[in-house]
């Protein structure tokens, strides 16, 4: 996996597992530094400088020129007329044009009738060129340096690497491993390593990458970010977005399991997360408070008294392991599709609809109604704890859970609520309420609430006119219990509590708000403007408002994306992007690109708006380029 990061001027930065880190801006310019120090530079005329473990130096420009330095001194200067020029430790030297002529000095040389020219000296150098320019040279420690007329360059070292530059700045490397990189004049970039990785990079800060699976990712100058994996994946973030790591001004972050440790402070924001990774805590002067234990499952939010905590048994958002994908676009409009074909599409007036590959489709609008359809107008829900919902063409639901709950409603609004017990409830249009349970208790409730009731095993039921609850009073206040813990609370604002056995609870309030848990946690909460949190046994969280913000956003624009590798990405109002991943990943970005690196190993990156590139390893390396191309080590 690579990290990959392009700003408006089309530089880009990619750092791997192994260190390998390539940035191109856009007159061309590429620094490649890997785990072994070998550094390649290209610009627009095609120069090219390379310096690995041992010294070996190599220069090409776009007229063929070459020279090569390694430890024992050796220089080889060829140009576009094969002219070559070889200089050893001991002052050995020769010289062979196109028409065979040649000097040397305490050297063999053997040239043949095509003028083919064979030169060892006493470090076993060889050296061959032939009429149309083409040299090979080969040292002790199989280094192999092929030119052409036109000023094509191939590298190849004990390790395998390859390197290929042509006279208009061309440039492919190819390690061990497979990786190749090709960038042109214009800056274009294309890598592929064994996986089948690809990358694309043009002038504009275009960003196309493809692995095996068929992932794609496009990344223009606007923060336009499209990727697609085999099952479908598709995320699509617009300017205004703020969503999945694109900010507006089109900053790009991709971070892999190499992982990074963040600390932000800007506008008062403060994000600390230590080497384990699952730790995060949020200061924000309008009172944002974010935090995560170690083991990433606790979340607490809180503003305007909004508060959301999340178990131990792991925080999955956005993209998990089973391809759970969402897609926003600029009108708020969602889709999540995972590998099962499941399909859920959410508008701006909050309307949703969730369609697997059976062609069920389920629908919720602003009220909290949910409508679960298939292909032949039955609806089936099933969740975690075996609740089941049921309802065909004419309006009939009839809802089954765990302990044999059954609730039948027609279309006239009646209700037959049975459980195991045999306990039976029916309620009509009028709010008349009748309850038998199994020893022959019955309650009646008419308009007024006046009713008291005393049964065998001591249930009393007193309704007053000052409110005191059971059954209903004139204030429309409703309480029901049976043997089975079921009770139900409806007061005049329209807030119904509803609890059984299993600990399943409703609350509906006037405005829609709607908000369901059961025993394995899941709570699911829609108000008026589409709001919606669900949350289940695997700390799956979804928040989906009118705006189209999605995934655990509150009212400043606070986005916090955590899938099951510790990935946890935080986006506020202001464009600022975090990623922290389990393995200590660290990037810092703030509104001017600054772009802040670093790995388990040290590696530290710093771009700012003006293309400034620092890069320090363990050894001290430090190296510094700037827009114009111009590098300090």
């Amino acid at each position: 996996m690579l990290c990959n990061w392009i700003n408006q001027d089309g530089m880009q930065i990619m750092v791997n597992q192994d260190g390998m880190q390539i940035m191109v801006n856009q007159d061309g310019m590429q620094i490649m530094v890997n785990q072994d120090g070998m550094q390649i530079m290209v610009n627009q005329d095609g120069m090219q400088i390379m310096v690995n473990q041992d010294g070996m130096q190599i220069m090409v420009n776009q007229d063929g020129m070459q020279s090569v330095v390694n430890q024992d001194g050796m220089q080889i200067v060829a140009n576009q007329d094969g002219m070559q020029i070889v200089v050893n430790q001991d002052g050995m030297q020769s010289v062979v044009n196109q028409d065979g002529c040649r000097l040397w000095l305490f050297s063999l040389i053997m040239v043949n009738q095509d003028g083919m020219q064979i030169m060892v000296n006493q470090d076993g150098m060889q050296i061959m060129v032939n009429q149309d320019g083409m040299q090979i040279m080969v040292n002790q420690d199989g280094m192999q340096i092929v030119v052409n007329q036109d000023g094509m360059q191939i590298v190849v070292n004990q390790d395998g690497m390859q390197i290929v530059v042509n006279q208009d700045g061309m440039q492919s490397v190819v390690n061990q491993d497979g990786m190749q990189i090709v960038v042109n004049q214009d800056g274009m970039q294309i890598m592929v390593n064994q996986d089948g990785m690809q990358i694309v990079v043009n002038q504009d800060g275009m960003q196309s990458v493809v692995n095996q699976d068929g992932m794609q990712s496009v990344v223009n100058q606007d923060g336009m970010q499209i990727m697609v994996n085999q099952d479908g994946m598709q995320i699509v973030v617009n300017q205004d977005g703020m969503q999945i790591m694109v900010n507006q001004d089109g900053m790009q972050i991709v971070v892999n399991q190499d992982g990074m440790q963040i600390v932000v402070n800007q506008d008062g924001m403060q994000i600390v997360v230590n080497q384990d990774g699952m730790q995060i805590m949020v200061n924000r002067m309008d009172g944002m408070q974010i935090v995560v234990n170690q083991d990433g499952m606790q979340i607490v939010v809180n503003q305007d008294g909004m508060q959301i905590m999340v178990n131990q048994d792991g925080m999955q958002i956005v993209v998990n392991q089973d391809g759970m994908q969402i897609v926003v676009n600029q009108d708020g409009m969602q889709i999540v599709v995972n590998q099962d074909g499941m399909q859920i599409v959410v508008n701006q007036d909050g309307m949703q609809s969730v369609v697997n590959q059976d062609g069920m489709q389920i629908m919720v609008n602003q009220d909290g109604m949910q409508i679960v359809v298939n292909q032949d107008g039955m609806q089936i829900l099933v969740n975690q704890d075996g609740m089941q919902i049921m309802v065909n063409q004419d309006g009939m639901q009839s809802v089954v859970n765990q302990d044999g709950m059954q609730i039948v409603v027609n279309q006239d609004g009646m209700q037959i609520v049975v459980n195991q017990d045999g306990m039976q409830i029916v309620v009509n249009q009028d709010g008349m309420q009748s309850v038998v349970n199994q020893d022959g208790m019955q309650i009646v409730v008419n308009q007024d609430g006046m009713q008291i009731m005393v049964n065998q095993d001591g249930m009393q039921i007193v309704v007053n006119q000052d409110g005191m609850q059971s059954v209903v009073n004139q204030d429309g206040m409703q309480s029901v219990v049976n043997q089975d813990g079921m009770q139900i609370v409806v007061n005049q604002d329209g807030m119904q509590i509803v609890v059984n056995q299993d600990g399943m609870q409703i609350v509906v309030n006037q405005d829609g708000m709607q908000s369901v848990v059961n025993q394995d946690g899941m709570q699911s909460v829609v108000n008026q403007d589409g709001m919606q949190i669900v949350v289940n046994q695997d700390g799956m969280q979804i928040v989906v408002n009118q705006d189209g913000m999605q995934i655990m956003v509150n009212q400043d624009g606070m986005q916090i994306v955590v899938n099951q590798d510790g990935m946890q990405i935080v986006v506020n109002q202001d464009g600022m992007q975090i990623v922290v991943n389990q393995d200590g990943m660290q990037i810092m970005v703030n509104q001017d690109g600054m772009q802040i690196v670093v790995n388990q190993d040290g590696m530290q990156i710093v771009v700012n708006q003006d293309g400034m590139q620092i890069v320090v390893n363990q050894d001290g390396m430090q190296i510094v380029v700037n827009q114009d191309g111009m590098q300090s080590g």
